[in-house]
């Protein structure tokens, strides 16, 4: 019986020697790697559209970031030669400003990941967007409209609003 004992601690005994040495020797030595900078991916790598099928000036755009050797803390985007803005959000739905004089315009859109040690990715993620100008709507106000008149002058009133935003509006007549 003693000698079962003493053979099952041995066994025990043997196994935690050879499992320290392992680890022992398996650790490596060496210097520290350079921290890495994120990269940053757009879900959309580019936008072929011309002509009419151009985008109206609401755009949904997502995107995402990768650190090898951290986390992405945040990110930052950039529209056309604007600001950095950090966001910590990974998608957005844009209104984008377009001159009421023009028939269309291209958005410069980039957006980058900052990692755990305020390291921005270099190559921002970038994609032009293609953008329409989309024609107001206008509407009558049927309570305003007479039914029947003699009169030369008629009154009534109406809404205008603009898909790309009431502030394109330049006049109504």
């Amino acid at each position: 019986m003693i000698n079962t004992i003493l053979s099952y601690t041995t066994k025990g005994l043997s196994t935690l020697v050879l499992g320290l040495l392992v680890f022992i020797f398996s650790c490596k030595t060496g210097e520290e790697l350079p921290n890495m900078a994120p990269e940053t991916k757009l879900s959309v790598e580019n936008i072929n559209l011309s002509g009419d099928k151009r985008l109206n000036s609401t755009v949904n755009l997502t995107w995402f970031g990768t650190d090898v050797d951290g986390y992405v803390r945040h990110y930052e985007i950039k529209i056309n030669e604007g600001e950095w803005l950090k966001t910590q959000i990974q998608d957005s739905t844009f209104l984008f400003d377009i001159d009421p004089d023009a028939d269309s315009t291209d958005i410069e859109f980039y957006v980058r990941a900052v990692d755990d040690e305020n390291v921005a990715d270099p190559t921002p993620a970038y994609i032009k967007v293609p953008l329409k100008n989309s024609p107001p709507i206008v509407s009558f106000d049927k309570a305003s409209v007479t039914e029947d008149t003699t009169n030369l002058v008629i009154s009534f009133r109406y809404r205008a609003s603009d898909p790309d935003g009431d502030a394109t509006l330049k006049k109504g007549f």
